[in-house]
């Protein structure tokens, strides 16, 4: 997938074909390194010189710089929630948006469908540069570095590891501590796998109480709204939590789906919960074919990766004045849309109005 909403000339980097010749012992001590004072003469400069890919590349099989993250059933996207960058945030899966270029910078808050791997091996968020975790919940949420501990507990473990199956689609989790924090021993916690999968929902779930007109008001006023949950109000599991609790392949959560088909997603709604699960071993040989009807079970826990590359913009006219088709929707003023539907809540609360003053009467 090739995106780019404001770049003019193509950045293509390809690798260096120039050949140098190696160091040897001789000439790598032959000049000693420049102290402090002289560091800052040096002159910045890109290396010629291409490197081999790094061993998580390899390993994780994830692409290099900055890429997007599809879910094959419901065509969203892994996204953090609201665009928000700070420590706790939730990520889930959503419909996807066009990437936003600032400044040259891809990395920035409005980018908060792009993923990277950095050189541990941890998958980060690039809206934020924090690394994804795990909750006790087996939900997705961003995690700052966190200093080594002996014991490891929700405010300090090792970051878990993606790994994306090339050849099954899938994205497995690999954890180095009780993500439970109940007390289960390693053995424990390696006796299943786990995958990454997005919740399917149907439009036949029981959709939320409708709120009164008051309430859609209070969605317009700031000061009303409810202040986002701190990474101190995340639900954390008691120490009498068995190990059992590990989350089942036959039960990975999709009993909150209420309609006769639990892999039915066919909700309008734009967002999708993303759990980590857990499967059976062996569930790699008994992967079923692309035609086989159990194939389509296994789409909520495929994906597929996109590398963002920056080309030449397609849809910018030089003799236009101002382009602003780069703007982000979601960032843009009320659109007429929204002042339509501040206009009926206004009218809703006129209404009740009216008719309190009637019964008064």
């Amino acid at each position: 997938m090739i995106m780019n909403p404001t770049e003019e000339q193509e950045i293509n980097p390809q690798p260096s074909s120039s050949t140098n010749h190696q160091p040897t012992s001789d000439n790598i001590h032959s000049a000693p390194p420049p102290s402090y004072a002289e560091a800052h003469l040096l002159q910045p400069y890109q290396s010629t010189q291409s490197i081999s890919p790094h061993p998580f590349e390899s390993s994780h099989h994830f692409p290099d710089g900055l890429f997007i993250i599809k879910n094959r059933s419901s065509e969203k996207v892994l996204d953090v929630r609201g665009g928000a960058s700070d420590v706790g945030s939730e990520v889930i899966a959503y419909q996807m948006k066009r990437p936003v270029l600032i400044d040259g910078d891809l990395m920035h808050r409005k980018n908060n469908q792009l993923f990277f791997l950095d050189w541990h091996g941890c998958l980060c968020a690039a809206n934020s540069r924090l690394t994804i975790d795990v909750d006790p919940n087996f939900g997705l949420f961003l995690s700052s570095p966190q200093p080594i501990c002996s014991n490891p507990n929700p405010s300090s473990h090792p970051p878990p590891q993606f790994l994306y199956d090339l050849q099954t689609r899938t994205i497995s989790v690999q954890f180095s501590h009780d993500p439970t924090y109940s007390g289960a021993s390693l053995e424990q916690i390696h006796s299943v796998d786990y995958l990454l999968e997005v919740q399917p929902k149907s439009k036949l779930e029981q959709p939320p109480p409708t709120a009164t007109a008051l309430e859609k008001l209070s969605e317009w006023i700031p000061f009303t709204r409810s202040p986002p949950l701190s990474n101190s109000s995340r639900t954390s599991p008691s120490t009498s939590t068995a190990a059992s609790q590990l989350p089942s392949f036959q039960a990975s959560v999709d009993f909150l789906n209420t309609s006769s088909d639990p892999d039915l997603d066919d909700s309008s709604d734009p967002s999708r919960e993303v759990r980590v699960v857990s499967v059976a071993p062996g569930w790699r040989e008994k992967f079923p074919s692309s035609n086989s009807p159990e194939a389509s079970k296994w789409l909520k826990r495929q994906f597929d990766l996109a590398k963002i590359v920056r080309q030449a913009r397609r849809d910018f006219d030089p003799n236009s004045g101002l382009d602003l088709s780069h703007l982000d929707p979601d960032a843009s003023p009320l659109d007429q849309g929204a002042l339509s539907e501040l206009g009926d809540v206004l009218g809703e609360i006129g209404t009740e109005i009216s008719r309190a003053f009637r019964r008064s009467t």
